[in-house]
């Protein structure tokens, strides 16, 4: 994303990422190709998280969450690569939001307060955003184990 939320010219998007030259952190004279999750698969997941609980509501509470974890699992470990971390965690916030509307919507009255969700969403081990994709060795690396 450029400035004011607009979308970087430059960058190139493919299998649900897009592609931008960004300077390393280390050497600020090196260029390297990031990562990010394309704005348009991150709107389609979320869209299609709500549509599966909005239909799903009704399902016995250990049964939705096993489904929402495997999903949300599934999801950190295709979208989990190194430089993306950031996107990762912007999901987070939407997911409980989602779930927190959809569980409260079981019923005529409202089942629990935001407070006791969260603490329950402790409790249900709900998987968090982690990079699964392992760093490429550099060229010392591998030059010092040879």
């Amino acid at each position: 994303m450029g400035a004011g939320g607009q979308r970087d010219p430059a960058a190139a998007g493919c299998l649900g990422f897009d592609f931008h030259w960004r300077r390393s952190r280390r050497n600020r004279r090196h260029v390297r190709v990031r990562r990010t999750t394309n704005p348009k698969k991150f709107r389609s997941a979320w869209r299609g998280l709500k549509d599966w609980l909005k239909k799903n509501r009704s399902l016995r509470l250990p049964d939705l969450l096993a489904t929402l974890r495997r999903k949300l699992r599934g999801h950190w470990n295709y979208y989990g690569v190194i430089g993306n971390s950031k996107r990762l965690w912007v999901m987070v916030p939407h997911v409980k939001r989602l779930v927190f509307k959809w569980l409260n919507r079981r019923s005529l009255r409202r089942s629990c307060t935001w407070a006791r969700f969260a603490e329950s969403w402790e409790r249900w081990d709900i998987p968090r955003p982690r990079i699964v994709e392992e760093p490429v060795p550099s060229r010392l690396q591998t030059r010092q184990g040879a």
